[in-house]
């Protein structure tokens, strides 16, 4: 749970955020998180599974995640891990982002996403020229690490930069623009 009254810290909400990186290993089952994630602000998302590898040792399931201020579950280079039975509700950018396009074999399954919102102020890239909606990119291409919006003013339940995962009954309700988006690496929606 992120600390009281960060969300009231300006425009800009800064709570904290969990994160399992570089391990290929563990098991995160049955926990809530809420009051979780820096806006707009690269990595610090309430739950993120960040360059795990092939991490068939890996599980996140049965977890609720509500009430976050960026997205709410993000997988970055993680492979053969599972995530079933996590519902997630109410957060600002997408719920479940599959990001760069380095996940593979993954097995999502059984998900919930609902309620997602846009986020206000939008992401702002400082410094870089991006192409895309208010000076930042889709996340993808060679801009990717400088711009890290992954088209958030357009928030959708899932957002997959690498279909080559097993997407299985999972169900999304009340995105901005979409329940799912595939976005392959480098190119744009399909």
């Amino acid at each position: 749970r992120g600390a009281p009254g960060c969300a009231e810290r300006g425009s800009k909400p800064r709570c904290g955020h969990f994160i399992v990186s570089h391990t290929p290993h563990g098991i995160v089952c049955g926990v809530e998180f809420t009051n979780l994630g820096a806006h707009t602000t690269l990595g610090k998302y309430p739950i993120h599974a960040h360059m795990c590898g092939n991490a068939s040792a890996l599980a996140f399931s049965a977890n609720a995640i509500h009430k976050t201020y960026q997205r709410s579950f993000v997988v970055h280079s993680t492979s053969d891990a599972l995530f079933a039975h996590n519902v997630a509700y109410d957060g600002v950018g997408h719920m479940y982002v599959f990001e760069n396009g380095l996940e593979l074999r993954n097995a999502v399954v059984e998900n919930v996403g609902m309620v997602t919102w846009r986020p206000e102020p939008a992401w702002s890239c400082p410094g870089h020229v991006c192409p895309g909606d208010d000076g930042c990119s889709f996340g993808v291409g060679p801009h990717i690490e400088a711009c890290g919006s992954r088209d958030d003013a357009h928030a959708q339940i899932f957002w997959i930069a690498n279909p080559e995962n097993d997407f299985l009954r999972n169900v999304a309700v009340g995105g901005y623009r979409s329940g799912f988006s595939v976005y392959p690496l480098l190119a744009g929606p399909l």
